[in-house]
């Protein structure tokens, strides 16, 4: 607990002024001065004994798991158990969070009561609550005691996931983890046909009424569902986006709408993220592995130095068969481009998402454009939050944008 005593400093050096003063000069208006002067003294001095003495405060978050863009709503309750009576108290969060309610005054005898306040549009990232400065004194400020209070807490703000109706995406040589997961779950009531028994075809699957008609066993032919794995690239390169912030965030939230969309249709999603740390995140499907991938996109940062082309050839070796590599970039430069270009050569289906900046026109990076497409490198132009409409084909400049 801190102390801020130079007022009752004060006092006491003109207390002893006042006293002498009253015993050299005498009379009314000195010792009146002097009693004063005691009184105050004394007041103080008790605030600076007994203020914040058996107070307690706790600390009371609406979620510690919250979207970017929504609100969190923090209640503070305080409790005082001594019976020495306080002026006013002073709340302060101490947080990596700025926000209008972090200081919060209130004057009164009251012995418990709350503070209630909300931060407006928490932004994504780890936010971290390290206590209540607690702060009291007396009514003529010459006194001032503090005391942390509560104890430490951590909000974690996912990326905003923005809803995604339709993305025309297919692979022809999808023969990946998901494809073949997916086999054995197949639309038992949808026969498109019949085939030829071959060895190790279940018997439950025999055609009993083509194979009477004596042309050798049949088995069912059903309706399989067709799907997609999707390894998720990351640009995080400083240079990528500058002193562009909003980019940055756009490109983390259309990463996470997209792998929302992917496994909410049973797909698989993984994901790479080269920072100051290298990150991959192997495919999975299940929602506890989309948060696993969620809690990853809520703390990156544009802080990496590798180059991207150099990130997406190593990781591309590890790509399973049939699956799609989704890049997600602000910046189509040469050698990320030439990169692509191989990929497709060796046949892995490549998808790139271009973050642009809605003020500048497709020039240097939109020159290969038209080269990408003719290899089947699907380029989506991303200019806005409106996802949705970017992947169901909004055209500027020839090129698909939101």
């Amino acid at each position: 607990m801190k102390r801020d005593l130079r007022g009752l400093h004060l006092l006491l050096v003109l207390l002893a002024a006042t006293f002498a003063f009253g015993k050299f000069q005498g009379g009314f208006v000195p010792w009146f001065l002097f009693y004063v002067t005691l009184s105050l003294t004394l007041y103080a001095g008790a605030v600076a004994l007994g203020a914040l003495r058996n107070v307690d405060v706790t600390r009371e978050l609406s979620s510690k798991r919250l979207t970017a863009g929504e609100d969190l709503r923090v209640m503070i309750r305080y409790r005082i158990r001594s019976h020495f009576p306080l002026s006013w108290l002073y709340f302060r969060e101490e947080s990596d969070v700025k926000h209008p309610g972090q200081g919060n005054l209130i004057f009164g005898l009251q012995k418990a009561g709350e503070v209630t306040y909300s931060i407006p549009r928490m932004p994504r990232g780890r936010h971290v609550f390290e206590g209540i400065r607690v702060t009291s004194g007396d009514l003529f400020g010459f006194v001032k005691k503090q005391m942390t209070a509560g104890g430490r807490e951590e909000v974690l703000v996912y990326p905003r996931v923005r809803p995604i109706r339709l993305w025309l995406t297919t692979n022809d040589r999808n023969a990946g983890h998901s494809f073949s997961l997916n086999r054995i779950s197949e639309n038992v009531t949808s026969v498109v046909g019949v085939r030829d028994y071959v060895p190790g075809d279940r018997l439950n699957r025999i055609h009993w009424k083509a194979t009477a008609r004596g042309q050798g066993l049949k088995v069912k032919e059903f309706e399989h569902r067709t799907t997609n794995d999707f390894l998720f690239v990351l640009d995080r390169r400083e240079w990528s986006y500058g002193d562009k912030r909003e980019l940055f965030e756009r490109a983390v939230s259309l990463i996470a709408s997209l792998i929302a969309y992917a496994i909410d249709r049973r797909f698989s999603a993984g994901l790479v993220s080269c920072g100051k740390k290298h990150a991959v995140l192997p495919l999975g499907r299940s929602q506890d592995h989309m948060l696993r991938l969620f809690e990853h996109l809520a703390t990156v940062e544009p802080d990496g130095k590798e180059p991207l082309s150099q990130t997406v050839l190593r990781e591309a070796v590890y790509l399973p068969a049939g699956a799609t590599l989704v890049i997600v970039t602000p910046l189509l430069d040469d050698p990320l481009v030439q990169a692509v270009i191989q990929l497709a050569y060796r046949k892995i289906k490549v998808e790139l998402f271009w973050i642009a900046d809605p003020e500048d026109r497709p020039k240097t990076d939109g020159r290969w454009l038209g080269t990408l497409a003719s290899l089947g490198v699907q380029t989506t132009r991303i200019t806005d939050d409106n996802f949705d409409e970017a992947l169901r084909g909004g055209i500027s400049d020839g090129i698909p944008t939101a």
